[in-house]
């Protein structure tokens, strides 16, 4: 039975073809009309549809999908670099040390006042 068969390099998928047609035994099938009556209410034919414009539709909502997420992930690359920055100003000592903050401990601002307490 399966030996019949015939299938070519040229055939289109689903394609079938047979060495022997005497060969071929052919059976009736009766239909199931309840399967192909349920089938036939739920088809549906999409007449007057703008298909070019439900297209653009989808494409223009895909694309600010899109946005959305660059436009998220820019605010939290923005929200990285700003904490990195803020901890790096709470570690650095350039606010500690500045003129109106310094103060001397040395009661002797002038040098000469120590010179002449040296001899």
């Amino acid at each position: 039975m399966w030996s019949n068969l015939k299938k070519t390099g040229d055939m289109v998928t689903g394609q079938v073809g047979f060495h022997k047609n005497k060969d071929v035994k052919k059976v009736r099938v009766q239909k199931q009309r309840e399967i192909i009556n349920r089938l036939n209410k739920t088809k549906t034919h999409a007449t007057g549809v703008d298909f070019r414009q439900l297209r653009e539709q989808r494409d223009m909502e895909e694309r600010q999908k899109v946005k959305e997420k660059q436009k998220q992930f820019l605010n939290e690359e923005k929200a990285k670099r700003e904490a990195i920055e803020r901890e790096s100003k709470n570690m650095s000592y350039d606010r500690v040390f500045t003129p109106e903050q310094m103060s001397t401990t040395n009661k002797n601002t002038e040098g000469r006042d120590l010179e002449e307490d040296f001899m």
